[in-house]
């Protein structure tokens, strides 16, 4: 119940219900790195990363984990750690979109534009009809002063959704 309730986008509700059942299941490192989500979505970062860390104590090999404690350092503003951890993700699975997306995300924050194209791309040959990718993609390669190449990316999320307005 308390999965569904996170992945209905209320996370307030599925709080409680996820601090009790990891009261309950100590070795449960999914139980863990849900409350983990929770408190993210809910502002609280540090306990976010708490919990993440716990699960991957638990499991090491568990990728949701570590991009979850990714999401939690990129928020804090800890972006050479939050790198870490989406590689660690990537790492244990190479094809996991939402790590790619969100390295790219902090690879750009860093200012480095190349490294977060590289990472845009890898996420869109798994996820091709992301018209926010494309539209980052778009303003990487602005970035780095190749406007040719950013229009063909921004005209790709204009295909995709005539009416996206940035």
């Amino acid at each position: 119940r308390a999965a569904s309730l996170l992945h209905a986008g209320r996370a307030a509700e599925a709080r409680p219900l996820l601090e009790a059942l990891c009261q309950r299941q100590l070795a449960d490192a999914e139980a863990w790195c849900l409350l983990g989500t929770a408190l993210g979505l809910l502002g609280q970062h540090e306990r976010c990363a708490d919990c993440c860390q716990r699960a991957i104590a638990l499991r090491p090999r568990y990728p949701e984990a570590h991009n979850s404690l990714g999401n939690a350092l990129a928020a804090l503003g800890r972006l050479p750690e939050a790198e870490a951890a989406y590689r660690a993700a990537l790492k244990l699975n190479e094809r996991y979109a939402e790590a790619h997306l969100n390295l790219a995300q902090i690879l750009r924050r860093q200012g480095r534009a190349a490294d977060a194209e590289t990472q845009y791309r890898k996420f869109l040959r798994l996820t091709p009809d992301s018209v926010p990718a494309h539209f980052q993609l778009g303003l990487t390669r602005t970035a780095q002063g190749r406007p040719a190449e950013a229009e063909v990316a921004l005209r790709a999320a204009l295909r995709l959704k005539p009416d996206y307005p940035e």
